[in-house]
Parts: structure tokens; sequence; C-alpha cells
């Protein structure tokens, strides 16, 4: 009985054993190796990715010999394969410690065509280094400007976001610039006219397409040494006639300071410190003194209702202010008195609520003979400055017909009425100077019981003062309108020749106003009251002519451009200023008594 029992026993641990080591087997991670070829020429792909689906920090990549090892793989995971031209392919593992794949090329990619050089290209056929923006980038978010959809989607291009200012054009550097420094944009080319991203609609671009070598770019001569950004607006095509309409709204969070501030007890404490060493270093009781009892940040000269800083020793005429936000006591470290000092942040007083609405409308198609496109588009978007913003109304007009068979004419207008407002003072002033204030700053002036009044206090004066204050006394005013024109005629003959000829028209008129209202610096009423206008205008004529040869010979392909282009470009400025006007309400230069 007893043998029986111990032959149960061992039988039941056997099991147990066997349960546990199939769940061990199960959950096991193994190596796999192999070897990624190219389906034309049965040669292996260098460079060629491959992960763990689902973990992308789980990867590796071929070496020279088209080889891959990965680790620590969970036998049932399926390995993702991808290389650039090349179509991705998914593989389960299924155990297995060897994988060999084979990629084929991407059909589609290489079928893609490709605007160049005052022409198109499939890009199977492409000799050059061109790079085409995916224009899901553009429609992931709204844009004030579309040159940040390359942000850190092209290949060598650097694209910087000098300034968070609405509306602005990033500096694009391609391959490093041509300075010495770095520096040297790209040519933008619109529809094959000269221009610039500002007050572009996203919404109506079709492609984006930037030439990088020389090769790509000599057609263009010396404006192109850095390279060629070539944006084409979106088309018409035949068929039904299609209404899209798109609607965006975001808003922008106040960024959390990096920045660790001192308060205001830590800074009387320190300040006042600082000056009782100076002075037993320089063995002088006198120095520094009105650090310690004038009217400065950590001084005690001060007073209760309007001086800039709050510091003071702490008595019967202001001991009521304690019972008020913000008020604070604490031992002065130099006299054993007791100091009183309000507690104010002033790094964030220049924020103001932000968002973006971002609308455009577009109708579209065509029939057999004529296409047409039609998009409308309106902005406004609210910086997270003070004062800052960008709006912009546009219309883009794509038409085409087809008078003959051989001979095609189309035409393109594309307007934008933009305003951009900026900040009432530098981003030097804004971010770091008043970054920098004292915490014992006054930033409403205070009634004689202790309370707050509406007054603002102005500070110490402008560029270093309180944010709340100047922020509407030098109110600004810009208007923008962009005009681009273009005709252009399209005649083939002999099946294998093109003639293009078209003529364009660029221009861009911008105006600012600005008026500094009557304001307190440094503790004096400026009443100078500086009316000012300024207006700048560019024009660009361009006059294009094109003979384009194409042709195959078995299995090459042969093509050839013959052209000429005129181009012309003027630009006037003029401003004036008057001052002294008699009001803060009547902004105009008409009312200054002196220019």
């Amino acid at each position: 009985m007893m043998k029986k029992n111990v032959q149960q026993k061992l039988k039941g641990i056997m099991l147990t054993f066997v349960w546990l080591m199939s769940l061990s087997l199960v959950a096991q991670n193994i190596t796999v190796t192999g070897t990624i070829t190219d389906a034309t020429f049965n040669e292996p792909v260098i460079g060629a990715t491959v992960i763990v689906e689902g973990n992308a920090s789980q990867g590796t990549v071929t070496d020279i010999d088209g080889n891959f090892t990965l680790a620590d793989v969970p036998s049932d995971a399926a390995l993702v394969v991808s290389y650039v031209g090349y179509a991705s392919k998914t593989i389960a593992v299924n155990g297995q410690t060897t994988i060999n794949i084979v990629l084929s090329e991407d059909v589609e990619l290489l079928d893609e065509v490709v605007v160049i050089g005052y022409s198109t290209q499939v890009r199977s056929q492409m000799t050059t280094s061109v790079s085409k923006l995916d224009t899901k980038v553009l429609e992931s978010v709204s844009r004030s400007n579309a040159a940040t959809a390359l942000q850190g989607t092209i290949p060598g291009l650097r694209v910087t976001q000098t300034t968070g200012q609405p509306g602005s054009t990033p500096s694009m550097q391609l391959r490093g610039g041509t300075g010495f420094d770095g520096s040297g944009s790209p040519l933008i080319l619109i529809d094959g006219v000269p221009g610039s991203f500002y007050a572009l609609n996203s919404d109506d671009i079709e492609s984006m397409e930037v030439l990088k070598d020389a090769a790509s770019t000599a057609i263009y001569g010396a404006r192109a040494a850095n390279g060629v950004v070539i944006v084409t607006t979106k088309k018409g095509k035949r068929g039904k006639t299609n209404i899209n309409f798109r609607a965006k709204y975001t808003t922008n969070k106040e960024p959390s300071d990096p920045m660790d501030y001192l308060g205001a007890a830590d800074y009387v404490k320190f300040n006042r410190m600082a000056v009782a060493n100076s002075r037993m270093v320089e063995n002088n009781p006198r120095s520094w003194t009105a650090f310690l009892e004038g009217n400065n940040a950590a001084a005690t000269g001060n007073n209760t209702t309007n001086s800039i800083y709050t510091t003071m020793f702490l008595d019967d005429t202001n001991r009521y202010l304690l019972g008020y936000d913000g008020w604070q006591s604490m031992v002065d470290p130099v006299t054993g008195k007791d100091l009183i000092f309000m507690d104010n942040k002033l790094n964030d007083l220049f924020y103001q609520s932000s968002n973006t609405q971002d609308y455009s409308l577009s109708f579209d198609g065509g029939n057999d003979k004529s296409t047409f496109y039609l998009g409308l588009g309106y902005m406004d978007d609210k910086g997270l400055v003070f004062g800052s913003g960008f709006k912009r109304i546009s219309g883009t007009i794509n038409a085409s017909y087809d008078i003959t068979d051989n001979f095609k004419i189309s035409s393109n207008v594309i307007y934008a009425h933009s305003n951009q407002n900026l900040p009432f003072d530098n981003l030097y002033n804004l971010f770091q100077r008043t970054a920098g204030l004292a915490p014992t700053s006054r930033i409403y002036n205070n009634n004689p019981d202790g309370s707050l009044s509406d007054e603002y206090q102005p500070g110490t004066y402008l560029g270093f003062g309180n944010p709340l204050y100047y922020r509407d006394k030098f109110p600004k005013s810009n208007l923008e309108q962009r005009l681009t024109a273009s005709i252009q005629g399209d005649y083939t003959f002999l099946e294998k020749f093109k003639l293009t000829l078209r003529g364009s028209h660029f221009t861009i008129n911008n105006s600012n106003e600005a008026f500094d209202k009557a304001y307190i610096s440094s503790g004096v009423l400026n009443t100078n009251r500086v009316s000012s206008v300024s207006h700048a205008r560019t024009e660009r004529n361009q006059v294009t002519a094109l003979l384009n040869y194409n042709t195959r010979l078995d299995k090459h392909n042969i093509s050839a451009l013959l052209g000429t282009e005129y181009f012309s470009e003027k630009a006037f400025s003029t401003s004036a200023a008057t001052r002294y006007s008699p009001t803060d309400l009547i902004y105009t230069m008409n009312v200054g008594s002196e220019a």
C-alpha cells in the first residue's frame, strides 16, 4: 500500500515537472539570424531595418553581406523588414532561428511622379537626389507656415524655428548651406514662380520636392546654390466635381518654466547678506548703502502703496499688510529687525490664452476638355505671448483647357491677405529680462487700506518693467497682400516634343502702422506719442520658354531640355513718422505736431 502511494506521488511530481517545462518552452526567447536579399538581382540588401513587431526599440540593421542577428526574440513574435525603395515585409518567427528574406522593389514608389527642374519625371528614371514630402504631414495639424512640415521629414534639410511668432518662416539649410557659417537658404519655387512659404495655405499644396545635389539644381543657376524647394499647388482632376471642407481647432498650453526661481524671502535674505559681506571685505560700513536702505528690490526704502518694490522694515504703520495675500515677513540677517515684503511672480505675465482656428473649402473637378480647382482658406492663430498673432485669408485658383489635342492652356492665381501682430517688446526683454525681475516687485499699486488697486505699477523702465503695464502702450498693425499669377501654354508636336511658354507675375505689398502711447519709464512720463507708418512693395516678373524632348529606345530613356528665361525684380520702400500727438486715442500721423 505504501509502495503504491509513493509511486502515485512520483507520477504527480513528474507530471508537474513536465508541465512546468512545457510552460518554459512556450515562453522561451530565441536568437534569430538570417540574410536579406534583393528579388531582382539576388544581391544582399545592406542597411535594411529588422525590428520586432510592436517593439520599435528591439531591432537591428543588416551588414555589408545582408546578414542580421537579433537576440532575445519571443518565439511567437513577428519581424518587420523594411528598406528605402522596397516593399516592407512582416514575417512570423514561429520558433525559427534562421530566417532568410527576399525584398521586392516598391512598384508604387518607383512609379511616383516627381517634380524636378522645369519638368516632371518618374522616380524610377531619376539619376539625381530629390526628396518628396509625404503630404499626410501637411494634413496632420494646423500650420500657420507650411515650411514647418519639412522639419524632420527630409533627409539633409535642417529646418530651425527661430521664433514662436505665429506665421513666421523658419530658417532652412540644405546639406549645411554654402556659407562659411553654415548659412544659405534654398530657392523656393511655387508653381514655378520664386516666392516664399509665408502666408501660403498648406491645404492648397499638392506636393513639395527638395532638389539637393548639383545635378538637380544646376538648371536654376547660381540662385540655386543652396538647393531648391519646389511647391506644387493642387489641380483639378477630370471627372465628377468634389467639394471638401476642413476645420481644425487647436489650443496651446502655456509652457512650464524649467527654471526654479528664488522666492521673495530667499531673494531678500541672500541679497542683503551679499551687501553685508561686501562691506566686510571692503572694510567700509557705508558702502552699497542704496542696496540696503534705498528704493531697491531688497532694500528697505520702499513704501506701502506705489513704490516699484515692496521690501520695508516691519512696524506698526505697515503691519496691516500681512492680512493680505502675498505679504510675508522675516528676520533681517543684517540688522536683526523684522522685514515685510510682497512675494510676486512676474516671469509669466506676458502670456495669454492661445488657440488656432483653421478652415478651408475647396472645389475641384473637370471634364474631357478642362479641369479646375478653387481653394479658399481662413486662419486665425493667436500666439502665446500677449499681442502676438497671425490671421490669413487665402484663395487659390488653378484651371486648364485643352484647345486642341496638342495645345493646352493653363492658368494659376494664388492670393493671400494676412496680418501678423507682434508682441509689445522684443523677445530678449520679454523672456530674459522679465524673468530676471525681482520677486519683491509690485505688479499692482496698493490702496491705502492695503488692498490691490486696478492701477499697474510700471516698474523700473521699458524693457525691464511690468509686462502688464507696457503690453497695451504700443499698438501696432500689419497688412500684407501677396499675389502670384501665371498663364502657360503647352504645345505637343511630332509626338516627342513639347513646347512650353509661361509668363508669371508675383507681388508683395506690406504695410505697417505703429503708435506709442504716453507711458512711464524710469519714473518719467514720456509723452512723445510717436506715430509711424512704413510700406514696402516687391514685384517680380518672369517669362519662361522651354522645349522638351522625350523618347524611349528599348530599355533606355532619353530626355533633353532647351530653355530660356527672363526675370526681373523691383523693390520699393518708404517710411514716415510724426510725434507729439495730443491724445492716446488717435493713432494716425496727421494729428502729430512735429514730423
